[in-house]
């Protein structure tokens, strides 16, 4: 019988932290489709959404918690201080953390709060360079996640059609050759942090256990992820050599072995027993990870479509 040393929280912080992960791949494989389809400013919106998951990740992995908000993450990780913009100054920025019974609660994080503490009103406090040490990532590798972050999401937020309309009006020539060339910039640099993402991830949990590293070829892992991306025509075989390349051939920890036992750990399958008590601890039933992870847009929408009937 197989050794099942991992315990049920953190099968379920493994199953939670992927569809992190997930989520971060599949916003760059819609960028990647968009960018293909000449859609350049909603492309490199994807390619920031990818990074805001990456920085979700990483926290989640360090911490056990991550902002909600957008934004948060990105001021989070440049190093600003990050707490509500209204109401309660003195309280942290909305966050979800996983607690020690293995399931999401709502709490306030006050982040980077400086060396005065002592008139923050709130639950938890971090620092960009708790992520850092708990993850054993280079603090240059994360300011300059940062700084990219950063930069995106001011893009993100400035970005409207309109403007672009009439610029393009009037220089349609140097519009397209410029957003063609930045589009290209962001999805070079979005992928690279793409792939140290997916290095962190299988490290960290190769780390706690090789079992999780069995997991990722369960039904509701990497095969998932390319089933969703085939059903939805993205480019599957391109992501696919991105997690391949981050997992095993661009990992120190992995590659330096040889090529014959990298095969055999990307071929490891799950054993009956840890196939059976990962899919009835991480039930979509009884543990609602992948919810708690997807933002409330697709709410957003329903309430748009229903809008009509509502003012009848």
């Amino acid at each position: 019988m197989e050794n099942l040393e991992v315990n049920e929280r953190d099968l379920r912080k493994f199953f939670a932290s992927y569809w992190l992960l997930h989520s971060a791949i599949y916003n760059f494989a819609q960028g990647f489709n968009n960018q293909r389809k000449r859609r350049f400013t909603w492309a490199i919106t994807n390619y920031y959404y990818s990074l805001v998951f990456v920085g979700r990740l990483f926290m989640f992995l360090a911490a056990d918690l991550y902002y909600t908000g957008h934004s948060d993450i990105a001021n989070f990780f440049i190093g600003n201080e990050v707490k509500r913009r209204r109401g309660d100054r003195k309280r942290g920025a909305p966050a979800l953390k996983f607690n020690k019974s293995g399931e999401f609660e709502s709490i306030d994080v006050y982040g980077n709060p400086g060396d005065d503490v002592s008139n923050t009103s709130t639950d938890d406090i971090i620092s960009y360079r708790d992520i850092t040490s708990n993850l054993s990532i280079d603090i240059e590798k994360i300011e300059k996640f940062g700084k990219v972050l950063n930069q995106l999401k001011n893009f993100r937020n400035k970005n409207t059609y309109e403007a672009f309309v009439i610029y393009a009006q009037e220089c349609h020539t140097i519009l397209t050759e410029f957003i063609f060339s930045a589009t290209d910039k962001v999805r070079e640099v979005a992928e690279r942090h793409l792939k140290e993402a997916c290095k962190v991830f299988f490290n960290f949990w190769r780390r706690k256990s090789e079992q999780f590293v069995s997991l990722l070829n369960h039904k509701w892992i990497i095969p998932m992820t390319l089933q969703i991306l085939r059903k939805h025509y993205l480019p599957a075989e391109y992501i696919k050599a991105i997690i391949n390349r981050g997992f095993y051939f661009e990992n120190e920890e992995i590659y330096r072995k040889n090529l014959i036992r990298v095969r055999s750990i990307m071929e490891r399958k799950p054993g009956t027993d840890l196939n059976r008590r990962f899919e009835e601890i991480c039930s979509i039933t009884s543990f609602r990870a992948k919810q708690a992870i997807i933002d409330d847009v697709f709410s957003d929408f329903k309430e748009l479509i229903e809008i009509d009937g509502r003012e009848n």
